[in-house]
């Protein structure tokens, strides 16, 4: 039996030798090439312990890991739904897999081979990058708190994301959709949507305590989750001032104006959320029953069938083919970076190139 800190060494057959101890009850080991290297090897394991860096522990799987990390780290950290999107990924993705494996015995094949397998199963590439980027993150924390000697994820390739092709209303289309609501209880709702480019859960949790329609801007400080409760934006930058053009300001004094009408006229029963959008008692509209109601008035409008997120790329793209420096668009979209920015909406940055050209030789004319 070993007792605590008390080494003792064996030769293995391939004339190695290894040495074992327990420190705080846990088994470690090293291995040299000699008895002398094992020796070194195992008073430095002992030093680090004495200065509180503990060495990883032979029977440390990954999955422990995970769990310790996710209690300890992710969720002081982040928002609840964040911490549960994480947990998910590992339970689903990453423990069935790598989870009884010892952590210091994970290698950068074993990553490569869980890409594969959950592409093989039908994942999506964006999914499967998803899953290696909690991994790479969780095994980021064993490096720092000395389990692991690297970070083997980061030797690892997830797969490459296939651009997609943004989803946008031309502008005789948007011209279309506002003639169309008009007198439309949604009216509101899809005229602010359009104008500043605001995520769905943003535009759902807006009050009108941020809403300065005298100075024609707007504060974006939360967001309506799909729980029904209120959270922080989604990115750092989520938190922001939108200007309005006028032709929004108008419709939000009308909106305004309807709503207080209505709530005269349900009287105790409305639930004063001060919800710029909400149902006709005050509640905050459901995140599904706004997708059902765009996509019923886009057809019966005759529009296109696109996603109610379509708006928010709309909004993006007519924008940037307006001249509007893409800066100005990042600000008001909330991306966390400029470079987010046009990467996503590189497709209308080739018709402005048409454009500075033409004003380049308006120049030299």
């Amino acid at each position: 039996m070993i007792g605590n800190q008390e080494g003792t060494f064996a030769q293995l057959p391939s004339g190695n030798w290894r040495a074992q101890v327990v420190v705080n009850g846990q088994r470690h080991g090293v291995t040299g090439k000699t008895r002398r290297e094992a020796q070194e090897k195992l008073r430095k394991l002992l030093g680090d312990a004495d200065r509180g860096l503990l060495p990883p522990s032979e029977r440390l799987t990954l999955a422990m890991h995970i769990e310790r990390w996710l209690d300890d780290v992710i969720k002081p950290s982040v928002r609840p739904r964040t911490t549960k999107g994480y947990r998910d990924i590992a339970r689903l993705h990453i423990v069935p897999t790598l989870g009884k494996m010892k952590l210091t015995q994970i290698q950068p094949n074993h990553v490569q081979q869980l890409h594969s397998q959950l592409t093989d199963s039908g994942l999506s590439a964006k999914s499967v990058r998803n899953v290696h980027a909690v991994l790479r993150h969780a095994l980021n924390q064993a490096v720092d708190w000395n389990l692991t000697p690297r970070n083997v994820a980061s030797l690892a390739h997830p797969p490459r994301i296939d651009r997609q092709e943004v989803i946008a209303l031309r502008a005789d289309e948007v011209r279309a959709l506002l003639t169309f609501v008009r007198g439309d209880p949604w009216k509101a709702l899809i005229a602010t949507a359009l104008a500043t480019g605001m995520r769905q859960g943003e535009l759902l949790g807006l009050k009108w305590a941020n809403v300065d329609l005298t100075g024609q801007k707007l504060h974006v400080q939360r967001q309506l989750q799909r729980d029904g409760t209120y959270g922080e934006p989604k990115t750092a930058k989520g938190r922001r001032t939108i200007d309005l053009p006028a032709t929004c300001v108008a419709v939000l004094r009308d909106h305004r104006r309807q709503q207080t009408e209505e709530r005269l006229l349900v009287g105790p029963e409305w639930q004063q959320t001060d919800l710029v959008f909400c149902t006709h008692q005050g509640k905050p509209l459901g995140h599904r029953n706004v997708l059902r109601a765009f996509k019923l008035i886009m057809l019966r409008a005759g529009l296109p069938d696109v996603p109610f997120h379509a708006r928010r790329h709309t909004a993006a793209t007519l924008l940037l083919t307006q001249g509007v420096h893409p800066k100005v668009v990042q600000e008001r979209l909330g991306h966390a970076t400029i470079a987010m920015t046009l990467d996503i909406y590189s497709h209308p940055i080739p018709s402005m190139g048409r454009a500075a050209a033409d004003q380049l030789d308006a120049l030299f004319a």
